[in-house]
């Protein structure tokens, strides 16, 4: 039964025990039995309902508001063992629902993390590799450098060799 439901059983009880009491006072002015009857049963009504709904809503909000401090403490395990029809039963239900969530979603990030995670790693890799062969480069660089100063002169000695030779036998 929803919880709205038994709240307008109580209001009904009330009304008609109201109701009860208007007869009574109206009708039978001197009749005290059955407005005291009346009073007895709306208040009995009433406790009843109270406390029947009392019941029946404290343990689920017990059991949500330890789901929701294992939430606070980042454990998203917690599920709540309610199953009813009533709109306490549909809140926890949706309650779960974003637990589930939560957790598919902090699943995809630590994922998508370990994915960053890689990917970094790839291109320091690749960076790192890029820098060794830079260097590599440049000494080869400097090589051919020094080779080709070393070709040049000594072109120069054997054009200062071919023109001695060259002046000598003239």
């Amino acid at each position: 039964m929803k919880i709205v439901t038994r709240f307008r059983i109580a209001l009904i009880a009330v009304a008609a025990c109201a109701a009860v009491n208007a007869y009574a006072e109206f009708f039978m002015s001197g009749s005290t039995s059955i407005k005291a009857c009346s009073y007895f049963l709306g208040t009995a009504a009433m406790i009843y309902l109270i406390v029947m709904t009392y019941s029946r809503m404290e343990r689920p909000f017990r059991l949500m508001n330890e789901c929701a401090e294992q939430m606070n403490r980042g454990d998203l395990t917690g599920r709540v063992c309610y199953e009813s029809k009533d709109e306490i039963g549909e809140l926890i239900g949706k309650q779960q629902a974003v637990i589930s969530s939560l957790t598919d979603l902090l699943q995809s990030v630590d994922v998508t993390a370990l994915n960053i995670t890689k990917t970094v790693n790839a291109l320091s890799s690749g960076a790192e590799e890029t820098s060794r062969d830079a260097q590599d480069q440049s000494g080869q660089s400097q090589q051919i450098a020094t080779a080709a100063e070393e070709m040049s002169q000594t072109i120069a000695d054997i054009v200062r060799t071919v023109t001695s030779a060259t002046e000598a036998t003239s």
